[in-house]
């Protein structure tokens, strides 16, 4: 099949003996799509149009697509989605598969299409861009999908990318004569090697009661190329907020949520937040024993954890974080180092 893109597979025997049975299946594939997963993992999907089915060029499930249609600017078209992975991965391979509705005789109209990627830094400078984040987007391919027959496969073969944030849209101008119609039904990512990054925080931890922090030690192995960084918040009280998002994972208004079928939205999340007595994140940890960063005492602490690696071939192993502390003499006191 060399890799073409199937989702089922059916075996039907010519002929029928005795005893006979069918003792294995192997199945080689590209790898893994990391495409799959995105929202759980805690991603999202942003989309101009279609909004509702964002996510389903990322289910791996032929059965459902994204749509585009329309003549006018891609931005007023919604001819657009920004993706977040939920974390960066080392993406050296692209595949786009596209279609259109038996309605239109399967014949898409696409013309182009332009792909950047972002590994999550934050553009320096301000934007005039009205869709995309603030990242620093890279372009990666602007393809002429112009020529007849349309293919159906868009296959990009690249050096590995580290890649969070995926930004695709329609790169033509207004063209009234061309009107542009056709369905993502997937859009699968492939890499090699370890997760490139992610970030990872912690529940609110109780010390027991208001204690004095001292000290912060973790044991790592960090392999030349991989870095960990390690910051921490503490404090005293919390408030308490729903938050509301629809089935990619977007955040949308309670009254946007409301309006939306069951299937359509998650369930009502409610999130604890720090109250206004929290310190904020402190800086690094750049030692693996070192003097506790937040103030101190306090009853609360959090910390986040960045893991790391500049080359795919190599992740670092973090092993353990401790606090060392004390009751408290005395409540509050101690400031941010």
């Amino acid at each position: 099949l060399s890799f073409a893109a199937v989702q089922y597979v059916r075996f039907v025997p010519e002929e029928i003996h005795d005893g006979a049975a069918l003792a294995k299946i192997e199945v080689e594939a590209i790898g893994d799509n990391v495409a799959l997963a995105t929202v759980e993992r805690g991603g999202s999907i942003r989309a101009g149009t279609s909004q509702g089915n964002s996510s389903l060029f990322s289910d791996g499930d032929h059965n459902t697509t994204w749509a585009l249609s329309g003549a006018i600017n891609w931005e007023e078209n919604g001819h657009w989605y920004e993706w977040d992975l939920g974390a960066s991965f080392w993406i050296n391979r692209m595949i786009v598969e596209v279609g259109a509705p038996i309605v239109y005789g399967g014949n898409a109209v696409i013309k182009d299409i332009e792909i950047s990627t972002s590994d999550g830094t934050q553009s320096g400078g301000l934007t005039s861009d009205r869709v995309r984040s603030n990242f620093d987007y890279e372009l990666l391919t602007l393809i002429d999908a112009s020529q007849t027959p349309v293919r159906s496969i868009y296959d990009l073969q690249f050096e590995p990318r580290k890649t969070r944030h995926i930004f695709y849209r329609r790169a033509s101008s207004y063209e009234p004569a061309r009107k542009i119609f056709y369905l993502v039904v997937e859009h699968a990512l492939y890499g090699d090697g370890y997760v490139a990054e992610v970030v990872m925080t912690s529940d609110f931890i109780d010390l027991g009661g208001t204690s004095s922090v001292r000290r912060l030690t973790w044991d790592a192995d960090l392999p030349p190329g991989t870095y960990v960084e390690i910051r921490s918040q503490s404090g005293d009280t919390f408030i308490f907020e729903e938050k509301f998002y629809n089935k990619n994972g977007v955040e949308i208004s309670e009254s946007q949520w409301n309006k939306l079928p069951k299937s359509q939205k998650q369930d009502i999340v409610e999130i604890q937040r720090p109250g206004s007595d929290w310190s904020g994140w402190s800086q690094l940890y750049l030692e693996p024993d070192g003097v506790f960063l937040s103030p101190s005492p306090r009853h609360y602490v959090q910390l986040q954890v960045k893991l790391g690696n500049d080359d795919p071939d190599v992740t670092p192993l973090l092993r353990d974080i401790s606090l060392h502390f004390d009751d408290a003499l005395i409540s509050g006191g101690v400031t941010s180092r």
